[in-house]
């Protein structure tokens, strides 16, 4: 990879789903050849036909180092897929704990809805996810962001009768 880079190699070529070589590093989780790519100019903000960076992929395998490696370098930590995720809400949904403090740490924003209004808080009480939930909402997570359907997450516990949530 190091010859092939020294020969002008376009770093941002996708594939045909969009996938650029920083996406499938990812995939194998190869923090060298990330770094290297990042190096030789790879956009670490180009996004596959689904809309999802770079980071979305090494949220979605749980890559700390890789999304710290990002981070470095001031990736936009709210952009969102044609679905309207975020990275927050990704690793909402993987139940991610440390990715969700890691993501939250640099400055997410939380209460950014998806394509249906659900919020990383509604995902995470929607799921049972109580240390996502409790992360959330000691960073100032609204309970009452409506999604698409009229619901909160506050309506949605209610509506389980889940009182360790609740409370």
């Amino acid at each position: 990879v190091e010859v092939l880079l020294t020969k002008q190699v376009e770093v941002n070529v996708q594939n045909f789903d969009g996938s650029t070589p920083l996406h499938l590093c990812c995939f194998q989780n190869n923090i060298v050849m990330v770094e290297l790519l990042i190096k030789a100019g790879a956009s670490i903000d180009l996004a596959d036909n689904m809309g999802n960076t770079p980071l979305h992929t090494a949220v979605d395998h749980g890559l700390v180092e890789i999304v710290e490696l990002y981070l470095e370098k001031e990736v936009n930590l709210n952009v969102q897929n044609i679905n309207g995720d975020t990275p927050l809400h990704r690793s909402c949904f993987r139940n991610n704990i440390k990715m969700v403090e890691l993501l939250i740490s640099a400055g997410a924003t939380i209460n950014v809805g998806n394509i249906n209004g659900d919020t990383a808080l509604y995902i995470a009480v929607h799921n049972s996810f109580f240390e996502i939930t409790e992360l959330l909402l000691n960073n100032q997570a609204n309970v009452n962001v409506q999604n698409i359907d009229g619901s909160c997450a506050l309506k949605f516990l209610c509506s389980r009768d889940n009182l360790k949530m609740v409370e």
